[in-house]
């Protein structure tokens, strides 16, 4: 099936601690998703237009944490990142990454995430933590 088709891995990056000012890039469409955890499980709400090898490096991260059902979903515009505990965000604009975790979420999760992103391009990771 479709997730199937998402496991393989792909490419390398260097891990640098900001995210590039977004004033005028904030009308411009950005490739996110958001990850809801429940147990052995995750939900991923994904935004049209979201390049493959990111959804890929997700659910690659998300098995290397321990998930084991994963589900796909479109991402409903306009969601709060806050509506359940545990749950983290990811926005990519011009090869620099934002991610807004939820302060309960588990290390293992951020490390996945941040190393599947590494090994697909993004050049600048900026980790914000909520609650």
């Amino acid at each position: 099936m479709f997730t199937r088709m998402l496991l393989p891995v792909v490419p390398a990056l260097i891990l640098c601690g900001s995210l590039a000012a977004e004033s005028a890039a904030d009308t411009a469409e950005k490739q996110q998703w958001k990850v809801q955890l429940a147990g052995d499980s995750a939900v991923v709400q994904i935004a049209e237009g979201t390049e493959h090898k990111f959804v890929r490096a997700t659910i690659t991260a998300l098995r290397d944490a321990g998930s084991e059902k994963i589900s796909l979903r479109v991402l409903v515009p306009n969601s709060d990142a806050a509506e359940t505990k545990l749950t983290y965000w990811v926005k990519i604009m011009d090869g620099a990454a934002k991610i807004l975790a939820s302060a309960d979420l588990p290390y293992k999760h951020l490390t996945t995430i941040i190393d599947q992103l590494k090994k697909a391009g993004v050049t600048e990771i900026k980790l914000v933590v909520r609650g």
